[in-house]
């Protein structure tokens, strides 16, 4: 019936949003999302294989745009994950019986900083290709683990 279809498509789109969550939470991802950048550059991997294209016969300048707004939106997520990992740092050695104001706001800077992060990578529109790569790479971390 057409009630089921919609549940069911409901049901896939919220499988597929968890997903995209997980996957966007993960350092390792994140490094490997990070990493695309500079195949991009290279010329090693298409924007065509990252970016979910609507439509196959774009034009060269969409394309063309698409990838600066795509490495544009890396270059963002890269001066988050510093931050990140400078607050990671300073939460390291900070001591959290000595200074608990200081160490619990660094906690929640790094919280936040990561859900900064998490959300722009959700906000990027990657290939289904891409996504499953993505979620292959943290398969294979967790088996080796």
């Amino acid at each position: 019936t057409r009630e089921g279809e919609i549940e069911l498509a409901k049901r896939i789109e919220r499988g597929q949003k968890s997903v995209r969550k997980a996957l966007s939470r993960s350092a390792l991802i994140i490094r490997e999302v990070l990493g695309l950048r500079e195949e991009i550059e290279r010329g090693q991997t298409s924007i065509r294989d990252v970016l979910l294209a609507a439509d196959l016969m774009i034009a060269d300048e969409a394309l063309a745009q698409q990838q600066t707004e795509f490495l544009t939106a890396i270059e963002e997520l890269e001066k988050d994950y510093r931050k990140a990992q400078q607050s990671r740092q300073k939460l390291q050695v900070i001591s959290r019986q000595m200074k608990p104001k200081q160490h619990r706001s660094l906690r929640f800077g790094l919280a936040r900083g990561l859900v900064r992060i998490s959300r722009s990578i959700r906000e990027i529109q990657f290939s289904g290709l891409l996504l499953r790569r993505l979620a292959a790479c943290l398969r294979r971390a967790v088996d080796e683990f």
